[in-house]
């Protein structure tokens, strides 16, 4: 298998794809940080955006944005569907743009060339800024992907009122155990690991035969039916570099994603259909009963979803939680520029 470039003749053209609605809390500063790190073209594809998620990207040169609004859904109308429609028309300008790379993430993620969970304290105040070019450095030719594991930020209430990017305790293994219960049922569950997806995300190269699989990886090239879905066939891949998810960042972050995530199906797309893991489907069945009130939203955050100091002492004696100021640092780093 041939491509256009090789790896090692000189850095490699980056661009990203993003599906936003109404993603203000965390915008400005994921556009700042990603053209700092290297990202040079972002494809931002606005859909049913009612805040101010618009003005802020059309702040930035480097960002061409696009509208969903308006246009017909995909054959059904999973959040997934949305995404492999716009990570598709990204790969076509990101090749007309003669980019190489491309990169899926979401608005509350942040991509980092070397590892936040498992930096030493020791060498987490380093004053360099890795960019995430050098994650190609000696790929090998037939590397079509680039992985980025994820690292889950855990909602504590001490970061409740403090920005995003401040939280420095991570998710670290399924050591880490939480009571996940609803306000509304009574059901209680305990819940091991990330809160969100542990799919990671990746850079795609440009030029390979391949298409959006779901929102978070790719496939190889196939031709499909109207309504018909692609069937996923891993790329040849590498590992490197971390993205970090900042899930839930605050009270209104939380109300307002589940709030969104009610306008989609209460299962994961396939042939046979899966059932959403607890905490979101729990969370998105207590959404309606809840009134849009700041401070009924924030007391029930604290009981029912943010984790007490306690619980992250825990977690951080059975490594099922790790403390890491790198994003922090890093991420402060882009806005200070």
């Amino acid at each position: 298998m041939l491509f256009l470039k090789r790896s090692g003749e000189s850095p490699p053209s980056l661009a990203m794809v993003m599906i936003v609605r109404n993603e203000e809390r965390f915008l400005n500063t994921h556009l700042t940080y990603h053209h700092l790190a290297g990202i040079d073209r972002c494809y931002l594809f606005l859909h049913e955006s009612t805040d101010q998620s618009e003005e802020i990207a059309l702040r930035f040169p480097w960002v061409d944005v696009y509208y969903l609004k308006g246009e017909p859904h995909p054959a059904s109308n999973y959040i997934s569907e949305i995404h492999r429609l716009a990570m598709d028309r990204a790969l076509e300008c990101a090749r007309k743009d003669g980019m190489d790379w491309l990169l899926i993430i979401d608005p509350d993620e942040f991509a980092f060339a070397e590892p936040v969970s498992g930096s030493t304290r020791a060498n987490q105040h380093k004053t360099g800024f890795p960019g995430l070019k050098s994650l190609f450095k000696g790929l090998p030719d037939w590397a079509m992907e680039v992985r980025l594991e994820t690292v889950e930020a855990v909602p504590t209430l001490s970061s409740a009122g403090e920005p995003f990017y401040r939280n420095e305790f991570f998710v670290n293994s399924d050591e880490f155990c939480r009571k996940i219960e609803s306000v509304t049922t009574g059901e209680s569950v305990e819940w091991k690991g990330n809160l969100g997806h542990s799919e990671g995300q990746s850079f795609v190269r440009v030029n390979a035969p391949v298409r959006a699989y779901d929102s978070h990886r790719w496939t190889i090239m196939q031709e499909l039916k109207p309504g018909e879905r692609p069937k996923y066939i891993p790329l040849p891949a590498v590992s490197r570099g971390e993205h970090v998810h900042f899930y839930i960042a605050s009270p209104g972050h939380w109300f307002e994603k589940f709030s969104k995530h009610n306008d989609y199906p209460m299962h994961w797309p396939g042939e046979k259909p899966t059932p959403l893991e607890a905490p979101v489907r729990i969370w998105r069945e207590m959404i309606p009963h809840i009134e849009n009130d700041k401070e009924k939203i924030t007391e029930l955050c604290k009981d029912s979803v943010f984790v007490a100091d306690e619980e992250i002492r825990e977690g951080l004696s059975n490594r099922g939680v790790v403390q890491s100021v790198v994003p922090r640092n890093l991420i402060e780093k882009s806005l200070a520029q």
